[in-house]
């Protein structure tokens, strides 16, 4: 059992709407749809009223949470809340300066810092070492 507060913002640029009802069907079916965590979407079915840069923008403005998860309408989450949270703890306590989490979808180049991704082949890391 997790002793800190876990909370999400779970952000979703939607452009196709049947696509995201089984997003949200597969965010219910393992714990995210619930009293701590929050649900924002941006409306992008008919008309484009955010790109993929300033839609992040908005959502880590709006966001109220401590963790902020971004998915494209077509994910499925496959995993429990409970597995996110026990890869977050296990992550952070090897990498506590670890700040990037994800999928898939972000490039590994000219980034500094660290990040882990998760994927159909497992945990991958990549980063560069910052020296203190």
């Amino acid at each position: 059992m997790n002793t800190k507060e876990y909370n999400f913002s779970i952000c979703t640029i939607v452009k196709h709407w049947n696509k995201y009802s089984v997003l949200k069907e597969s965010l219910n079916y393992n714990g995210f749809i619930n009293c701590k965590d929050e649900i924002l979407t941006v409306d992008n079915s008919k008309i484009t009223m955010f790109d993929c840069y300033k839609g992040i923008n908005h959502f880590l403005k709006q966001s109220t949470k401590e963790f902020t998860l971004i998915l494209h309408d077509d994910v499925v989450i496959n995993n429990t809340r409970d597995q996110l949270i026990y890869q977050i703890e296990k992550i952070t306590k090897t990498d506590p300066r670890a700040k990037v989490f994800g999928a898939v979808g972000m490039g590994k180049n000219a980034i500094c810092g660290s990040g882990h991704f998760f994927s159909h082949k497992g945990e991958e890391h990549w980063g560069l070492k910052i020296k203190d």
